[in-house]
């Protein structure tokens, strides 16, 4: 990332991880603190899932998007 300055830019991460590695997520883990770093303000926990999102992340992870549409006052009726 370099010297790129991301202050103010409002960020939430997620992504699949793997429960056999010695620290479950870490790249999110490494990718939170780079953003934070440079400035971005995390909005949310970063939401890790195994693998294949089961139905219960799933719904998390349609949650979060919703939470994060609605203060930016998005219309969530025209995504899937």
């Amino acid at each position: 990332m370099g010297e790129i300055q991301l202050k103010g830019l409002q960020v939430a991460l997620f992504g699949s991880c793997d429960f056999m590695y010695p620290k479950y997520g870490r790249a999110l883990d490494l990718i939170e603190g780079r953003f934070q770093k440079h400035g971005a303000q995390i909005v949310a926990a970063p939401l890790k899932v195994e693998i294949d999102p089961r139905e219960e992340e799933a719904r998390a992870a349609r949650k979060l998007v919703d939470a994060l549409l609605q203060k930016k006052k998005v219309k969530t009726s025209a995504i899937p």
